[in-house]
């Protein structure tokens, strides 16, 4: 495992009680860890090294055999890479998120945290997401409608959020943050929670110990306890916390969804994965050869999963987004994404951490231009330390040495087939190749399929025709007449447009060029 990790090692003593327990470190007590479990939050690479632990009894003591512990330096060119809905591109990361040791994500804001212990952050309205000035020492984030982050000390410091943790919590080993509500783990392996508890949801059940990691979703959460099973509380409207009979070996939890419809989502010790509750969207429906898995995640109506080869499952939401948005559904992962070590699923996009190649996530796309006019092509690409190079029909663009390239004064030689190609010390990945074609300005053929449905009350939809033309109309309940009207190249109207869900008319509601 990699730097920046939360490894836990337990024990689980069968007889009559009670029992102490005592850790070492390659034959050497531990001070303070006492207890059933020993937790690393934000594990370092001095933590590697071998573990027992002396349990004692009424009947006597015994020392358990050997557990390894191998953490890794994390790389200095590990990056973030965010895919998923990119509604407006308000929410993505920049090139500069490398060099971090944990990524997360709550489908609206992106986290991430650096080797020192200095926590990243993207998008949200300024000033209340935004970490705290000063912070460090931080090492662990878990975000939802707010922000909750454990320090190396075991104290937690929140933000974003209406109400703060219980006065004087400490010990903490682990935190998660569910919707205006929280819950931490103690190093003693109880739970405390706090915030909105209109379904239970905040307060774990009365006797609830030997936890070694805990989840919470919208309205419900999850604990594993040492033994690999899984106890849930709160809002159990879809089935969420009906725990499957039986469900036993586990090693990692998750909890997802949106309002009541929660589902949750664990890991076997042997490499499978066990979902249950809501499944509208297909949530509750991993791959059924998905195996290998090491790692779990789960957003509002999707599920990720990192198997042990660094490449990444998603399944659940997978409903093509619309408006303004230039992104995928968050169950789509980048075809390219690898050599990755750790996942968030957030509640509409995701974030992995890497150590491999760069991946592109937002592919270009042909365009027709006037003769004269402008060309853009663009690719979002993440990775450390990444070169660009853009190829006209297979040769290299000079100056092209940017994820945008811009072509002015667009003339007959600038039509063909355009492509990016990505590299870094790891490797390198290829975009599509599309095509820059010139737009005669004459009307075309017409894609009369088109329906204005999930667009953006207020804004008027944008549709490329096949022949490079443009349509734009305006919907809503108080937006007037339906109105559909196709642009030429020169920006007058085209009257030969007669879309199937309407006809033309002098009424243009909409306008764009």
């Amino acid at each position: 495992m990699y730097e920046g990790s939360n490894p836990v090692l337990s024990v689980v003593v069968e007889g009559n009680g009670p029992f102490t327990y005592q850790w070492r470190k390659n034959g050497v007590d531990i001070p303070g860890e006492t207890y059933q479990s020993l937790f690393f939050p934000g594990a370092r690479p001095q933590d590697s090294g071998e573990y027992t632990v002396l349990v004692k009894g009424p009947a006597g003591g015994e020392t358990t055999a050997s557990a390894s512990l191998a953490v890794k330096p994390m790389p200095e060119d590990s990056a973030a890479v965010f895919f998923g809905s990119r509604y407006l591109d308000c929410h993505m990361i920049g090139e500069e998120w490398t060099n971090l040791v944990a990524v997360e994500s709550d489908g609206w804001n992106s986290y991430g945290l650096s080797r020192d212990g200095t926590p990243l952050y993207a998008f949200g309205p300024a000033g209340i997401w935004e970490p705290p000035t000063g912070l460090s020492n931080v090492v662990e984030i878990s975000a939802a409608d707010h922000v909750v982050n454990l320090k190396r000390d075991g104290t937690v410091v929140e933000w974003a959020t209406a109400f703060d943790p219980p006065t004087g919590l400490s010990n903490v080993v682990a935190v998660t943050a569910g919707v205006s509500y929280a819950c931490a783990l103690k190093k003693d392996g109880t739970v405390v929670g706090w915030g909105a508890n209109d379904d239970g949801q905040a307060i774990p059940p009365a006797g609830l110990s030997g936890v070694v990691a805990v989840a919470a979703g919208y309205a419900h959460s999850l604990a594993l306890k040492a033994d690999g099973t899984v106890v849930a509380w709160g809002n159990d409207s879809a089935g969420q916390c009906c725990v499957p009979p039986g469900l036993s070996n586990v090693v990692a939890i998750a909890a997802g969804g949106i309002w009541s419809r929660g589902f949750s989502v664990a890991l076997r010790d042997d490499g499978t994965v066990v979902t249950w509750g809501d499944n509208g969207a297909g949530q509750c429906n991993p791959p059924p050869d998905l195996r290998d898995v090491i790692a779990i995640s789960a957003g509002a109506w999707h599920g990720l999963a990192l198997k042990k080869d660094g490449t990444v499952v998603g399944w659940g939401d997978t409903t093509p987004r619309h408006n303004f948005d230039l992104g995928d559904a968050p169950a789509l992962v980048p075809p390219t994404l690898r050599d990755v070590v750790a996942i968030s699923a957030g509640g509409e996009c995701n974030l992995a951490l890497m150590i491999g190649p760069p991946v592109i996530v937002t592919q270009p796309v042909s365009t027709y231009v006037t003769e004269g006019g402008t060309a853009c092509f663009y690719v979002n690409a993440y990775g450390a330390g990444m070169r660009y190079q853009w190829h006209h029909d297979g040769a290299p663009v000079i100056g092209g040495t940017g994820a945008l390239l811009v072509i002015s004064n667009v003339v007959a030689a600038h039509e063909g087939t355009y492509q990016l190609v990505v590299s870094n010390a790891h490797g390198f990945d290829a975009s599509r190749t599309v095509s820059l074609t010139l737009n005669t300005g004459e009307p075309g053929s017409v894609d009369t399929s088109f329906v204005m449905e999930n667009q953006c009350i207020g804004y008027p939809p944008v549709l490329a025709q096949p022949d490079g033309k443009v349509i734009v109309g305006k919907y809503g309940p108080w937006a007037g007449p339906l109105v559909v009207i196709r642009l030429l190249s020169d920006g007058k109207h085209d009257p030969e447009f007669t879309p199937g869900m309407t006809k033309p008319t002098p009424d243009i509601r909409a306008l764009a060029l």
